[in-house]
């Protein structure tokens, strides 16, 4: 077996075991998937007939309650369905990084990073339908990348069915089928699949607003669709520069100090960001494209508001792979550029390494019910 094959098995076989572990205590089983399991029920007892009588489907996309009421709303075939899918979440991402990451060190160090993350296990710990949409994430990204390097009908058609999936598990799934679409648009605008990016565009995003017209019909009115009132822009940026921010150091509790940290990471993580493009021979056109997701995204939950006062950080997890791809090549480029020894920076960046273990430790002894 060959090294990298070995290792990936390991950091995965570690990273499972993590989530078994957090899954013992039962499932997660929050607001928001008790609507889903209620829409599931009345799929079983309705059909696909009245779904807007459900509070399920005036909430969310109607895939997941459909996936649900196909395992009977049981929670033990929930559970192992979501341990499934954060195995093939994660084989997904180590394709993504051996595509995109060159030296073998750096590879592990990001494998690491992505398998033992509080944000990515926590989307499956809770069970919604994150498991299902990271994995349809991960195979649409590839796709992209795919798409911008050897386009063909092949990858353009996976393209659109995991736009549509995308859409029909999430509602915030238009934002990411909007920023692909609209940026291979852009790259293949003077080839012969100019067209079809177009059409993996328009057809998800006609199936998303024609889901709104129906549930505005059926409510009588068009406010739930207002999300952007009112919204305190200094105090959500506030609130997602200090959870991004947790992914690099805990947070003090001291808003000058937390404030001052993210800031200093926000610039070295930018100056990274920067290396990665203007240095990099491979893959530039697609790091654009991270760049775009990684700044467009967050802005969207700053500006959407309702979404701070969720779990910030599961929708931030999104952006999580793209923006670590990005760091870890920077410091790739880094190394070349100042002529560092890559053992120094591997070893700094394993000792930092230690604080997101220990923080996923801690979380999921707090999950799994084993803590004090």
């Amino acid at each position: 077996m060959k090294l990298a094959n070995c290792t990936d098995f390991i950091i995965g076989g570690i990273a499972l075991l993590f989530l078994a572990l957090t899954l013992s205590d039962g499932i997660g089983l929050s607001f928001d998937f008790n609507l889903l399991l209620q829409g599931a029920e009345h799929i079983k007892e309705n059909g696909l007939n009245r779904l807007f009588e459900a509070g399920a489907f005036r909430a969310k996309p109607p895939l997941f309650p459909i996936f649900l009421y196909l395992l009977d709303n049981n929670l033990l075939l929930i559970a192992w369905s979501n341990f499934l899918f954060y195995a093939c979440s994660l084989c997904l991402s180590f394709y993504m990084v051996d595509q995109l990451i060159i030296a073998f060190s750096y590879r592990i160090l990001l494998k690491s990073t992505i398998a033992f993350s509080t944000p990515l296990l926590l989307i499956h710990e809770f069970l919604l339908p994150e498991p299902i949409f990271m994995v349809v994430w991960y195979i649409h990204l590839i796709a992209v990348i795919k798409m911008m390097n050897l386009p063909s009908s092949k990858w353009i058609s996976i393209l659109l069915i995991t736009s549509i999936l995308l859409i029909g598990l999430r509602h915030i799934g238009i934002v990411l089928v909007t920023l692909t679409g609209s940026f291979l648009f852009y790259h293949l605008r003077q080839t012969t699949f100019k067209i079809w990016s177009v059409v993996s565009l328009s057809i998800p995003s006609f199936l998303f607003f024609l889901w709104q017209y129906l549930l505005s019909n059926h409510v009588g009115h068009y406010e739930r669709l207002d999300h952007f009132s009112g919204v305190d822009i200094f105090g959500n940026t506030l609130q997602v520069v200090i959870h991004f921010t947790k992914w690099f150091f805990p947070n003090t509790g001291m808003i000058t100090i937390d404030l001052t940290v993210s800031l200093i990471t926000i610039c070295c993580i930018a100056y990274l960001v920067r290396l990665s493009i203007g240095r990099s021979k491979s893959n530039v056109s697609f790091k654009y494209f991270l760049v775009i997701l990684i700044f467009v995204f967050p802005v969207f939950i700053i500006l959407k508001g309702d979404l701070i006062y969720s779990d910030i950080e599961r929708y931030l997890s999104i952006i999580y792979l793209p923006l670590f791809i990005l760091i870890i090549s920077g410091l790739e480029q880094f190394q070349a550029t100042y002529s560092i020894h890559k053992n120094i920076i591997v070893f700094t960046y394993t000792i930092w390494l230690i604080y997101p273990l220990i923080r996923m430790v801690n979380n999921v002894l707090l999950w799994s019910g084993l803590g004090v």
